[in-house]
This record gives C-alpha cells, structure tokens and sequence, in this order.
C-alpha cells in the first residue's frame, strides 16, 4: 500500500517478549504504531476498519509497562473486547492482568464523573475509537481533559477508525492534550 515503515523501530520495540504460544503476528504498520507509542509515550493515530487497532490497544498497556492502565471503547465494543477479543488474542499475546475496560458513554454519566480522580487513578489511557472525545463540550471529553489537567504524567494513546479527512487537527489536538 505504500505505506513507509521504519525498519529500525519496529525492531526496537522487541515484541517477542510479549508474544505467547500462537501463529499470529503484526502486521509492519501495527509494530510501527506500537514503536511511536512505546518511543513518544503515548500518542494518537488512525488507522481503517479492520487494520488491528484492538490487538494494538490491548497490548499497548503491556509494552509500555502501565501498573493502573484503562481503556474507553464505544458501548458496542465492550462486550466484544471482555468477552471475544480478549480470550482470542491472549492465546497469542501477553494481555495486562489489571487492564479496566469502561466505554465512553459510561464516562459520560453523572456517576462516572469521578471515577478517574478518586476511585483508579491510571497511570495510563488507552481510547479505541478516540473520535468519541472529539467534541469538547461533551461530559466525557471534560471529564477526560479535566483529569489529563490533574495528571499530566499520565500517558495517553489514541487510535481512530474514522479517516483523517473526518478527523480535524483541532480534534485530534483536543483529544491528545
């Protein structure tokens, strides 16, 4: 696809040490992504439907070493991740064991609003489909700034389905900050 991939990043994140029994492998633009997140300590980036955003999420908190690591996915995704995606992908690859998994719209409601600052402070942020924080007059999107405010040691990844013609600059700046 034409897509540049750095050799030599790829390499430095050794990844197979997180690798268990299995036939599954990165493809070269996942170990690329994992790479600038382990190498910048976070970050957001897109990639399309189908590409392995979920296999990056849950590996991510592992490679870059969280103790207190929460990811936000859309409601209709939960499920899938708890109770799919995780068991299949941990035949493969080295899962968190302490790894929360919240959606957005919970992180929209009055009783979650302050469950980062008091209840699990995380000393990293995994969102799959970031795109959910773009509007920065939504509850979820405060509250996630509010606590980026309160916390600015925490690191932060983000990864979009979403093209990047959809995504505006100010969006991603908002999300990421």
């Amino acid at each position: 696809d034409g897509a540049y991939v750095d050799e030599e990043a790829v390499s430095y994140t050794h990844l197979d040490v997180y690798k268990r029994q299995g036939y599954m492998v990165l493809r070269p633009e996942q170990a690329w992504a994992i790479a600038e997140f382990f190498m910048q300590r976070g970050g957001v980036c897109t990639f399309g439907p189908g590409a392995g955003k979920t296999l990056i999420s849950l590996i991510v908190p592992q490679i870059l070493g969280w103790l207190r690591p929460v990811m936000f996915v859309p409601a209709t995704l939960r499920d899938k991740a708890l109770n799919t995606d995780i068991p299949l992908l941990s035949r493969h690859w080295k899962m968190h064991d302490n790894l929360e998994i919240h959606s957005f719209e919970a992180l929209s409601r009055q009783n979650f609003a302050d469950y980062l600052t008091l209840r699990r402070i995380p000393d990293g942020i995994m969102c799959d489909e970031v795109h959910y924080l773009k509007n920065p007059h939504s509850a979820r999107t405060k509250r996630m700034n509010r606590f980026m405010n309160l916390y600015p040691d925490t690191e932060f990844v983000g990864m979009s389905g979403s093209p990047v013609h959809r995504l505006s600059l100010i969006h991603i700046y908002n999300v990421s900050n």
